[in-house]
């Protein structure tokens, strides 16, 4: 089996501003979320924030605006000719949920001047970020990846040439999380027979990152901070 592992960036926050406070970094996001996107093909592609319910909702599936690249909910139906098919692996599968993960929250920032203030995420530090995915037996993963219609197995690695510009507000605490776009599926790989009979059934349960996304949150500056 091969490993799959997406490889996002850790940051930190460069900025020019006196009188703000930094608060520790945490992997664990709350507070408000004021903005979103997501890269495909290196063009940041916004998120409508009256879609944010749905796009954080882990058991719901979010169709991200201008994303065509596969059609929702539906699996592969073989159909034979005179009880012929073409021998060979296949993978009917369906798309069970679609949604923002956060892989890490950058460090915090708290305004505590008289207006807002302008800053920009960096890009310092790399790790690994491993999809799950559970089966019942052997499969081959270019048959899973021509069903879901991305490449699972893919590694990513954020840029710092992709860095956001926020605002924060006065009183306000401000930090980017830098996750992904995840799709989970789940079906049945097989061989199928000249005779169209299905041989080597294996349940195969993948998910993996589809699109880098970012989201910009804000909260309340805490106590003591």
């Amino acid at each position: 089996m091969k490993k799959l592992f997406f490889v996002l960036l850790a940051l930190c926050l460069s900025f020019s501003t006196g009188g703000n406070v930094f608060a520790s970094a945490t992997e664990d996001s709350e507070g408000e979320a004021v903005s979103a996107y997501y890269i495909k093909n290196g063009e940041k592609i916004y998120i409508p924030k009256e879609d944010f319910v749905e796009l954080f909702n882990q058991n719901s599936v979010y169709e991200l605006p201008g994303d065509t690249s596969v059609e929702k909910n539906q699996g592969t139906t073989i159909t034979p000719y005179a009880n012929v098919c073409v021998p060979g692996y296949e993978y009917d599968a369906r798309l069970m949920s679609g949604a923002f993960e956060n892989h890490h929250s950058g460090t915090r920032q708290a305004n505590k001047t008289s207006g807002p203030i302008g800053w920009t995420s960096t890009v310092t530090k790399g790790f690994d970020i491993n999809p799950s995915v559970s089966a019942t037996g052997g499969f081959d993963w270019k048959v899973i990846e021509a069903e879901v219609g991305f490449n699972i197995s893919a590694t990513w690695s954020w840029q710092t040439s992709e860095a956001v510009q926020v605002s924060i507000p006065v009183n306000r605490m401000g930090w980017n999380d830098f996750g992904s776009y995840r799709e989970q599926w789940t079906g049945t790989h097989y061989y199928l027979t000249g005779s169209c009979g299905k041989s080597n059934q294996v349940t195969v349960t993948p998910k993996g990152s589809k699109y880098k996304l970012n989201v910009a949150r804000e909260s309340a500056i805490p106590p003591g901070v």
